[in-house]
């Protein structure tokens, strides 16, 4: 897709020119929306045979559409497919009564270093906020039980969830601290649902009982194994909130973009690091089995499974589902390709409703995918004797090189260089740090020389009658040193901005003292 036919450079790294052509960044060579390549600097008019290999050149062209702010691609051709671009096919993914009036927005985009299967079974998961997001949006005092139950099947297109109602008459153990905390100021009880689009779009309504309705929008795009982008939109039903939160919230819709992500940056940055080295221990063949002893499935999946499903998802000698060996149409079975959890209904221990998301996630893409995940990139060689390991697409296998926490955390490379606003705050705070020390130095400099004998006897207005130049001269030394307090005040503040735009901290506030 991102290549010039002249020499394969890739045309990402091109620009759009004044007449609206991607003109690739080598030799000039450009496209127009087809995809028709309709210039070429180097072509001679009277060179026929160059003429000719204009009318050839072409590079690749997807139909594309613009819904609820997101772009959106039509990629059959890049995976082999003839099949026409359908829009009618994103009418599963508008937001319709989600975005009205009254209500505050809030947007987010960003890299992370997880499986695209990952980031939805963290996202189909709310009983993890009070714990893995303590001191940022939750607490540990005020979890209670999460109740969920599926709605219907799971199906081709997806699978919904209910979500029931949280009290404190369900909580069934807590520490004495702990009960005591939520009793101080307990949570509104909520109702609402979740609902998964497949492949890859999950939304959630919350409704806090008597009060405000919210949503959870997630969009989880896969880009390489071990990787994905998340496109979040949360929304809150600001006009039904009353008193200091609807002020509170309506304040945060209006912070400036890098503001706002930056504080989102910190609540992802809860989940990264566990969730990378989560999927990785999923990813693992070695431990298959590990929880055999137990020696029954979870209490959820027995009991949002039908018996119709009984026959087609029994169990080998061996634990593990014949669904998840199952195959999608045009991927054949191949010993190279990884599953993304193996044998997770015996290493996995689920007892509780509130997983009943993560079970619904993990059977869906057992059932449609065999447990590879979803197809999103071309799988190379006609045999499975001619080809190495995929590189990407499903069963690629992850990176065998841990992230450091450091790489985990990280913002630059993961958000700040691809947002606008962003990028262009941290260009200002390295401008500004870049100035503080002239600053403090001309402070430091003007102070000197306005506290010397030299600058009374050059300029003796500073000592004589009041009036404004005389004013102006006897307050040097301190704006001199106010110069110099400013330039230092700058450099810290610039530090701190460049620091908050480019990496996180670790450890995540849930396991830093009190």
């Amino acid at each position: 897709l991102d290549r010039c036919p002249h020499r394969l450079a890739p045309l990402s790294e091109g620009r759009i020119d004044e007449h609206g052509l991607l003109e690739c960044p080598y030799h000039g060579w450009a496209f127009n929306q087809a995809g028709a390549c309709v210039r070429i600097p180097q072509l001679e008019i009277d060179d026929t045979q160059a003429q000719a290999a204009l009318r050839r050149a072409c590079a690749t062209s997807l139909d594309v559409c613009v819904v609820d702010g997101i772009i959106w691609a039509w990629a059959a051709p890049l995976l082999g497919s003839a099949v026409p671009a359908d829009p009618l096919q994103l009418e599963r993914y508008r937001l319709a009564n989600v975005v009205d009036p009254g209500t505050v927005v809030l947007d987010y985009f960003r890299e992370l270093p997880m499986d695209a299967s990952t980031l939805l079974e963290n996202v189909l998961d709310p009983a993890h906020l009070n714990f893995a997001h303590h001191g940022t949006i939750s607490r540990r005092g005020a979890a209670l039980p999460v109740r969920l139950r599926l709605l219907g099947e799971v199906g081709r297109d997806g699978f919904e969830l209910e979500r029931g109602q949280r009290g404190a008459a369900k909580r069934q153990a807590a520490s004495a601290p702990a009960v005591a905390e939520a009793a101080l100021s307990p949570p509104l009880p909520s109702t609402g649902s979740v609902r998964f689009v497949a492949p890859h779009f999950v939304l959630s309504r919350t409704d806090r009982a008597g009060s405000y309705s919210d949503w959870n929008v997630v969009y989880a795009v896969p880009t390489r194994p071990g990787s994905s982008r998340l496109f979040v939109r949360i929304v809150f039903d600001a006009a039904k909130m009353s008193g200091g939160m609807g002020l509170a919230l309506r304040a945060l819709g209006a912070l400036p973009a890098p503001l706002s992500h930056v504080i989102n940056h910190a609540v992802l940055e809860d989940d990264n690091i566990l969730l990378h080295l989560q999927e990785r221990s999923l990813a693992s063949t070695s431990a298959a089995g590990s929880l055999g002893e137990f020696g029954k499935e979870s209490g959820i999946e027995s009991e949002s499974e039908s018996e119709s499903e009984s026959g087609s998802e029994s169990r080998s000698e061996s634990g593990t589902a014949r669904g998840a060996r199952q195959l999608p149409p045009g991927l054949p079975p191949d010993p190279q390709r990884s599953q993304l959890a193996p044998n997770w209904r015996r290493r996995l221990l689920l007892p509780t409703s509130a997983d009943a998301g993560v079970v619904s996630l993990r059977r869906w893409l057992d059932a449609y995918t065999g447990g590879y995940g979803v197809y999103w990139a071309e799988w190379g060689g006609a045999t499975a004797a001619a080809r190495s390991p995929p590189a990407a697409g499903p069963g690629a296998p992850l990176p065998a090189v841990e992230r450091s926490r450091r790489a985990l955390v990280e913002r630059l490379e993961s958000h700040t260089e691809h947002c606008e606003p962003c990028g262009k705050a941290l260009r200002s705070a390295r401008r500004a740090r870049a100035l503080a020390p002239l600053a403090q130095w001309a402070g430091l400099v003007g102070f000197a020389a306005a506290s010397s004998a030299h600058f009374t006897e050059q300029f003796p207005l500073a000592g004589a009658q009041p009036g404004l130049v005389a004013t102006v001269l006897g307050l040097a030394p301190a704006l001199s040193l106010s110069l110099s307090a400013l330039g230092v005040a700058l450099a810290y503040g610039a530090q701190a901005a460049e620091r908050a735009l480019t990496e996180g901290a670790s450890p995540p506030p849930r396991n830093r003292p009190p």
